[in-house]
Formats: C-alpha cells, sequence, structure tokens
C-alpha cells in the first residue's frame, strides 16, 4: 500500500508541475506589434552604423532604414527567444566622418518582445 500511495503523490507532483507550465505559456498573450528599439541622433548623418552584441561579437545590420530620418535602429524583435531569462550587452556603432560613436544598451525578453534594460534614447542624452 505504501509504494501505491508513493507513486501516487509522484504522478501528482509531475502532473502539477507540468499543469503550472502549460498555465504559464497559456497566460502569455503577445500582441501582434514588431518592436524595434531605436536612437535619436543630434549628429551630423551617419555614413555607417550597426549593433554589436558583444556576447557574440555579431554585428547587426539594417537592411530597411530610412537614410534620411535621425532614428538610428539598434535591435529589434529577431532577438526575443535569445534573450529570454537574461539581460545582454549591445553596442550601437555608427561613423560620422573620422569619428566613431560607441553607445552601450543592455536588453532583454519579456517573453513577448525585446526590452531595453538600460541607454540612451537620444544621442548626445542632453540634446533637445
Amino acid at each position: 500500500m505504501n509504494k501505491i500511495f508513493c507513486f501516487a503523490i509522484i504522478l501528482l507532483t509531475v502532473s502539477c508541475k507540468n499543469n503550472e507550465a502549460q498555465r504559464e505559456t497559456e497566460q502569455l498573450i503577445c500582441t501582434l506589434q514588431y518592436v524595434t528599439y531605436t536612437v535619436e541622433l543630434s549628429t551630423e548623418p551617419l555614413t555607417n552604423f550597426y549593433t554589436l552584441y558583444v556576447a557574440t561579437q555579431d554585428t547587426i545590420r539594417f537592411e530597411d532604414y530610412n537614410r534620411s530620418d535621425r532614428y538610428y535602429p539598434i535591435l529589434d524583435d529577431r532577438f526575443t527567444a535569445e534573450l529570454i531569462d537574461k539581460k545582454e550587452d549591445f553596442i550601437f556603432v555608427g561613423q560620422v566622418g573620422n569619428e566613431q560613436l560607441r553607445i552601450p544598451y543592455v536588453f532583454t525578453s519579456d517573453r513577448c518582445h525585446i526590452v531595453k534594460v538600460s541607454g540612451p534614447d537620444r544621442y548626445p542624452e542632453n540634446s533637445p
């Protein structure tokens, strides 16, 4: 009888853990919005830019960027799954003439979208 009771408790425990995981998944409702974080630069237009993923040293480039804009993309929802349950460092790198801008950022994920933890919205930060 004790063996059956212990087996029943083990099954109940496993079942409860599976149900908790299932409930977490079921309660997650994401919007269809595609998030891209940008930085507004009050410098001359950049001649080149990319984002450096510090952990992997990969460069992230954006092909469909409007060059007449002062807002430069840093990171988008392509990295949502990779950033779940961790914070990662990124550096926005831009070239203005002979000067190189290096702006640090930290991103994470809320399981639906990327979320900026730190880093400026505007550069230089005190610009209007």
